[in-house]
């Protein structure tokens, strides 16, 4: 699954044999910001003004814009693997690696982000992509199965926000505005909510999610190039009070568009198999 606010055409591959199941995500984000973390604890891409800087204790990542003060986005990755939801910090290693690469959108840089080190359990494996001349960030993330058992995938998650301010635009929460897309861009009819005013405080959406702050006059755009075996879901969950509304959580997940696709989320040994798909 690609995930990109462009739309860009990667074409169509066949499922590889190696059993790989990959999810990506593709932010474009304008005019945000990111924390000031000590060099040696992180590593940092930037594609034009949108940086994501890895936190290297806890594998954390943060989207941002250089030079500013206040996180926009900060996140971890997570799986639901044999119905167990496993995330990134459970694990003690996180290994980082970069280097340069070059595909159908140009040239740019990969940061590699490998959560191991739990013997009975697959890694989780996150890469960014930042591409040198284009402004938005491709965060794909695996689970790779180096156990000695079949374990089964049944969602992954390339954004799990964390910390005490969920989204932060650079305004009072209560300032945003969201737009959330639908299965089939008419059913359920789009609508763009405050954010205190969806039902039930839920802004469900599939495939792709706008949010912007009337006030600082920025925003941050989540979406899925295809859906060819998966549907993107992106869950905002508002919360409202006497002093206005807040972003209570915000998490994106493929899930499988039926029980047949499910079933085949299964991640065999010997060890060193990896789900992968690519449209």
């Amino acid at each position: 699954m690609r995930l990109s606010g462009l739309g860009a055409n990667f074409g169509r591959r066949k499922m590889e044999r190696n059993r790989k199941l990959v999810w990506q995500c593709c932010f474009l984000v304008a005019g945000l910001s990111f924390p000031a973390l000590a060099a040696a604890q992180t590593a940092q891409l930037q594609a034009g003004n949108v940086s994501i800087t890895v936190n290297r204790t806890d594998g954390s990542y943060v989207i941002g814009i250089k030079g500013q003060a206040a996180s926009v986005l900060h996140s971890q990755v997570a799986a639901q693997i044999d119905r167990r939801w496993v995330r990134s910090n459970e694990y003690p290693r996180h290994e980082i690696r970069t280097e340069a690469f070059s595909d159908q959108l140009g040239p740019g840089h990969l940061l590699t982000i490998t959560h191991t080190g739990e013997a009975a359990q697959p890694d989780l494996v996150c890469i960014v992509r930042a591409y040198s001349q284009r402004p938005f960030l491709n965060i794909e993330v695996q689970v790779r199965n180096r156990t000695t058992k079949d374990v089964t995938v049944q969602a992954i998650r390339s954004v799990e926000a964390i910390g005490t301010r969920t989204v932060n635009l650079g305004a009072q929460d209560s300032a945003n505005r969201v737009l959330s897309d639908s299965y089939s861009e008419d059913r359920p009819e789009m609508v763009i909510y405050d954010l205190g005013k969806a039902p039930n405080g839920m802004h469900r959406a599939v495939g792709s999610q706008l949010i912007y702050n009337r006030r600082s006059g920025q925003s941050i755009f989540l979406g899925a190039l295809t859906s060819e075996r998966l549907l993107t879901i992106f869950h905002l969950q508002a919360r409202s009070s006497e002093t206005g509304s807040t972003v209570a959580s915000f998490r994106r997940e493929p899930r499988f568009r039926t029980a047949h696709d499910r079933g085949r989320a299964r991640l065999p040994r010997p060890a060193g198999n990896v789900w992968r798909h690519h449209p």
